[in-house]
């Protein structure tokens, strides 16, 4: 089950990762994985993926930065 560390964790994640300033790590099921810039859009579905967990897909919310 997803939990709101891993949700903030990813977000930060992918803020870091399409702003340029790093090569990001997450920890997933007990596996490091790794994002260069490219792979933001499977970040983004990981992200979307945690937020549906935590039944959060209904609620309104600011958009993902860099995301329109």
């Amino acid at each position: 089950m997803a939990t709101e560390a891993e949700l903030a964790a990813a977000k930060l994640a992918y803020s870091n990762l399409i702003t340029g300033r790093q090569v990001v790590q997450i920890q997933r099921d007990g596996r490091t994985i790794n994002f260069q810039p490219a792979e933001a859009s499977i970040l983004k579905s990981y992200i979307e993926s945690l937020e549906r967990e935590l039944g959060l897909m209904g609620r309104r919310r600011r958009p993902l930065m860099g995301v329109r």
